[in-house]
This record gives C-alpha cells, sequence and structure tokens, in this order.
C-alpha cells in the first residue's frame, strides 16, 4: 500500500520529534550526571583538606613529643 507524501511527512515529523525528546532526556541525564560529578569533587577536596589538618596535628605533635625528649 503506497503512502501519501503527506501521510510520509507527517510519519518523519513523528520520528523527528521522539528522537529529539530522547535526546532531550539524555542531555538531561548528562546534567545529572555532571551534577554528581560536582558533588563528588567538592567530597574529594573536603577529604583532602581534613586530611591535611590531620596531617598537621600529627606533625604538630610528633614535633611537641621531640621537644619534650629535647628537655629530658
Amino acid at each position: 500500500m503506497a503512502y501519501s507524501g503527506a501521510a510520509k511527512s507527517w510519519a518523519w515529523s513523528q520520528q523527528n520529534q521522539i528522537v529529539a525528546n530522547k535526546n532531550q532526556i539524555v542531555a538531561k541525564k548528562n546534567q545529572i550526571v555532571a551534577k554528581k560529578n560536582q558533588i563528588v569533587a567538592k567530597k574529594n577536596q573536603i577529604v583532602a583538606e581534613k586530611k591535611q589538618v590531620v596531617d598537621k596535628e600529627h606533625q604538630t605533635s610528633e614535633t611537641q613529643m621531640n621537644d619534650m625528649k629535647m628537655l629530658c
């Protein structure tokens, strides 16, 4: 059965709309992934900053212990 030009055009239009909708969904998912990556990066930064604080505290307590040893 042959379809008219208008029917074919309508079918292609519908197909293009479906593809466009899927592309929008993919773009939205990519935005969500990017946001999650930002959150992970921020958490990693916080962990690194906490590690620096712990390292500094450890270094300070070692220095204090060495100072005490020198006094004895």
